[in-house]
């Protein structure tokens, strides 16, 4: 599904994945190499639009594609991911 269009949204989906299976702290460090790396600032409401895709259904699927080839804590998962979408917010201001 290649295209052109906001890297935010590419990087955010990434931070979403990174935040349901490990932590918002390693969702903001992804981040913050992307951008050293690239030399670019995301733009934070593309990034946070991305993270807002996550819903309860990500409870049952998400352990689906991981298949127990990893450990996975669901039930720090909606924790997680609201605070790296708390960490996004504040991003905007």
């Amino acid at each position: 599904m290649a295209g052109r269009g906001s890297r935010g949204t590419d990087v955010g989906h990434c931070r979403l994945n990174l935040a349901v299976l490990f932590s918002a702290d390693a969702a903001d460090a992804y981040l913050h190499h992307y951008e050293q790396a690239s030399g670019v600032r995301v733009e934070a409401r593309a990034d946070l639009r991305a993270l807002l895709c996550w819903n309860t259904s990500w409870l049952d699927f998400i352990p689906n594609q991981i298949a127990g080839r990893a450990p996975l804590n669901t039930d720090g998962m909606p924790g997680r991911v609201i605070e790296t979408i708390r960490r996004s917010l504040a991003r905007l201001e």
